[in-house]
């Protein structure tokens, strides 16, 4: 259970951003401009953007290590988090000029101007310094109208109490139920920004942050809240009408079937392995519970909670022994999301809707899943590095898009351990042939192909989708064609917006934007990717919930390299000089080696 929870991490890391800032590194100048640019870097320039450097520290007691990501800290206040080869010669309290571009919650520098020292900028709303130790909690909002969403942190004490954690991106390290100590200053909101945070034991098994994800199959017993808040704080509180009943609450979630509810859709995507129970609480009519607090502010999704596990105590529910809450809320003002759920812990909330897409997506939040995106290369399927855009709720296919409640794809399926690694065929070189069966239907014996490739950040997989079942009847010519091949990439990506597990690819790039189309059918051109010596031959698509895809994978024999690393003098002492070492080994290898701290 912990290890298949833990690979929601690597996916919510920022994995990009993990590199050293040497201690006591060396600053770009002296007090005068100075530039370090990448050497014939080609990529276009978007920005230049000024302030201080600084820096996030997570501390690893588990694993005994520290990592120091680099933070521009602007003059406003605003932080940023920064990567790319022309920084790492930047210590903390430089003042500096950045110029680069904005590639999802980082900021890749190309050029580092230096612009002098003195003292640094602090930020605007912090007071003063502060600790708090708890359950280091990740949530994440969906605004789908807008098809934007944001990450919220949080430490939860031992006496249940949440403190709101400011951070501009996700370390790689942190991840839903950690027992952590974070260091920083106290904003004047009272969230607290966060200098170091210290890991000091993984998740447990149960409690608070433990993984909801075990050993299939399993139910998951959701108490599903509706609550309501009074419409003015003063003597009689009055109370709007409730948008719907409980009944239609019920019938969203947890049927009958086969009705396109909640319960179902996890019942048929998962082939029986994630089940759902649970009940909807009410207020003993039939409408919602009344909650005996004043309306809290949506950003205080927390207190929303609190309130309505409050207000089910008091009609006489047994709270504790639910295993997983779905809060329903109505008339709080100044939300701007739709949905908003705990990553790896079954928490999670809806504003004021019963919509499938909706709950289904944050129930995926919280089994472990980010979201599916789409990457846009104009008139090109990939490789288009800097100019190219990233969807966040890109794919239309997934759930964990912004289009229709579909089947999580086969990468989704297999991080939560729904298709088997026997299902999934790893490519290792040569040319060789695949059939598939449809991710839709159970019990076939191969679902994917993984193509790795020599770009890390380049992982391929294939799969095939039918219209079959409930929740991918969509999946109909002609405008979606479905006699072919699906083909995404999968994290660590070579530009990323947000937070995906998966990027898909449009094999039809003629019809750019479009990726209803996506798929790469039977008899059209194979989809070759020239940098990584990658050939995608459809052979045939038999339709139905029997059919099969048949694809060609060919990969240059001798394409990947290995490079190894070795130093003159291992253990060292200070002031003694080390020479490293890079060794490639591959067929006739080309490009260069960067050495880097951390």
């Amino acid at each position: 259970m912990l290890t298949r929870y833990l690979r929601f991490i690597a996916f919510a890391a920022f994995a990009a951003l993990a590199f050293s800032l040497p201690v006591g590194a060396h600053h770009v100048g002296d007090g005068t401009a100075a530039s370090a640019a990448a050497a014939g870097d080609p990529r276009a320039v978007d920005v230049t953007l000024t302030g201080t450097i600084e820096e996030l520290v997570v501390v690893d007691r588990v694993n005994d290590a520290i990592h120091r990501y680099p933070l521009l800290r602007q003059s406003d206040g605003r932080t940023v988090a920064l990567r790319g080869d022309a920084i790492q010669t930047l210590g903390v309290g430089a003042q500096v000029g950045v110029t680069g571009s904005r590639t999802g919650v980082a900021f890749t520098v190309y050029r580092v101007d230096a612009l002098g020292y003195g003292e640094k900028i602090a930020p605007a709303s912090a007071t003063t310094s502060v600790q708090v130790e708890g359950r280091f909690m990740v949530a994440h909002s969906d605004e789908f109208a807008t098809g934007t969403s944001q990450f919220n942190y949080q430490v939860i004490d031992a006496g249940g109490s949440a403190s709101e954690i400011v951070m501009p991106f996700l370390p790689g390290q942190l991840g839903t139920g950690m027992q952590v100590i974070v260091n920083g200053n106290a904003a004047a909101s009272g969230a607290i920004v966060a200098g170091q945070i210290t890991i000091q034991a993984m998740p447990s098994a149960g409690g608070i942050g433990g993984a909801v994800i075990s050993a299939a199959p399993v139910t998951t017993n959701y108490l599903v809240i509706p609550v309501k808040f009074p419409t003015n704080a003063s003597a009689p509180w009055t109370y709007g009408a409730d948008p719907f009943t409980a009944a239609t609450l019920n019938g969203a979630v947890f049927g009958p079937a086969p009705t396109n509810n909640v319960k179902a859709y996890y019942n048929e995507v998962s082939y029986g392995q994630q089940l759902l129970g649970g009940v909807v609480a009410d207020n003993g009519s039939g409408g919602f519970l009344l909650a005996n607090v004043a309306t809290p502010p949506c950003s205080n999704y927390t207190a929303i909670g609190t309130a309505a596990e409050n207000a089910a105590i008091a009609r006489g529910y047994n709270v504790a022994s639910y295993s997983a809450i779905l809060y329903v809320f109505n008339n709080v003002p100044g939300c701007g999301w739709s949905g908003l759920a705990y990553v790896g812990f079954a928490r999670a909330w809806s504003n004021n809707t019963t919509n499938l897409l909706v709950i289904a997506h944050e129930l995926g939040h919280n089994f472990g899943l980010l979201h599916a995106g789409s990457l846009l290369c104009t008139g090109a399927t990939i490789g288009c590095g800097a100019a190219g855009t990233v969807a966040e709720y890109g794919d239309p296919f997934s759930t964990m898009g912004n289009n229709h409640a579909g089947h999580f794809d086969a990468t989704q399926k297999s991080i939560l351990g729904w298709i088997a690694g026997s299902e999934v065929q790893t490519h290792s070189g040569g040319t060789v042939t695949y059939t598939l069966s449809p991710i839709e239907t159970g019990g076939q014996p191969a679902y994917a192909v993984r193509i790795p490739t020599t770009n890390a950040n380049r992982t391929y997989w294939i799969e095939y989708r039918q219209p079959t079942g409930l929740f991918d009847a969509f999946i109909t010519p002609p405008s979606f064609p479905n006699s072919g091949a699906q083909i995404r990439i999968e994290y660590p990506f070579e530009k990323s917006s947000g937070s995906d597990d998966t990027e898909i690819l449009d094999m039809t790039p003629a019809t750019s934007g479009n990726f209803n189309d996506a798929a790469l059918l039977a008899g059209a051109p194979a989809f070759v990717d020239a940098t990584t010596n990658v050939s995608i031959n459809v052979i045939s698509a038999t339709p139905g919930a029997t059919g099969l895809l048949t694809v060609q994978v060919s990969t240059s024999a001798g394409a990947a390299t290995t490079t190894t690393l070795a130093s003159s003098l291992n253990p060292s002492t200070s002031g003694v000089s080390v020479t490293f070492t890079a060794t490639v080994t591959g067929s006739a290898p080309t490009g260069s080696v960067n050495f880097t701290d951390g």
